[in-house]
């Protein structure tokens, strides 16, 4: 059995502090630590400090701004999130976070420790493109505001800066939102996605507008769907567009064949997924009628 080497860990209790600890080469941030954990295990590293970020105020908390936005703290739990954002506009979010892990994983992992990770087949970073989610970053330089698909550079990279970390991920106001999130992994809801797809728009009248449909893990990061959002803009919700846009989405995806899942497999997911999203989004609309 692997076990890990000793490490130094450090707890800060401002922005400013995690931000010279974190400038330090070795350091690594420790959030909900489902990941980092394992990390450990499987490549054991020198020299390592884990900064826990749980001392620094302000991080944990959920607030509606003066301009109807949303800002979510980076500490704010995945499960947490999965049970308070009830509003139909963050639909995606919602039903994102309930389908990563299980609840002992959804309880532990945080906001920011998702974002941080980068990982391709994140269920929450696809939810989060879908909703426009901005990424407020911060060190002892000061902060800055980047949209989430800018930050997004590969596997496990971010453009983030020496000392810089992630604080808070804002939500702009979607008045009349609503969204879906659907996934397909060989065990429900345990494993992670061989892929996934969120879409998130409002309604005018019966019309879509500002459609946003972000796929995981069929592609270096997660991706939006150019193609299937030019489909949506300003259509009517019928079988003929969901298949339209379907097809653009599958076209869009860029993924690879592994032990999981093939290429061709995972483009057929992500046309199927759209498809269950899309119908379910239209069922609603026909019932609030």
């Amino acid at each position: 059995m692997k076990h890990i080497r000793p490490l130094f860990y450090e707890e800060p209790s401002s922005v400013s502090e995690a931000s010279e600890m974190l400038s330090t080469p070795g350091s690594l941030v420790l959030a909900g630590g489902t990941d980092i954990t394992v990390m450990l295990r499987r490549k054991p590293m020198d020299g390592v400090t884990l900064v826990n970020l749980k001392r620094i105020p302000g991080l944990d908390g959920i607030r509606k701004m003066e301009d109807g936005s949303l800002r979510l703290g980076a500490l704010v739990t995945v499960g947490h999130m999965g049970r308070v954002l009830t509003a139909p506009e963050h639909a995606a979010l919602r039903i994102a976070c309930n389908s990563l892990g299980t609840p002992a994983v959804r309880n532990l992992a945080t906001l920011g420790g998702n974002i941080g990770r980068a990982s391709p087949a994140s269920d929450v970073i696809p939810a989060l493109l879908s909703l426009d989610a901005v990424v407020i970053l911060e060190s002892a330089g000061g902060s800055r505001r980047v949209p989430l698909e800018q930050l997004l550079q590969g596997p496990g990279r971010l453009d983030s800066r020496p000392g810089e970390f992630v604080t808070a991920v804002e939500l702009p106001p979607r008045e009349g939102g609503v969204g879906s999130y659907w996934k397909a992994g060989r065990i429900r809801g345990a494993d992670c996605a061989l892929a996934g797809v969120g879409v998130s728009f409002c309604w005018d009248g019966d019309t879509i507008v500002d459609p946003r449909v972000a796929m995981t893990s069929v592609g270096p990061t997660c991706l939006r769907s150019a193609g299937a959002e030019r489909v949506l803009r300003g259509a009517r919700l019928d079988e003929e567009v969901m298949r339209a846009a379907a097809d653009a989405a599958a076209g869009d995806a860029r993924p690879i064949t592994d032990l999981r899942a093939s290429a061709a497999y995972r483009k057929e997911l992500v046309r199927g997924l759209l498809m269950k999203n899309l119908r379910s989004l239209a069922a609603q609309e026909r019932r609030s009628c």
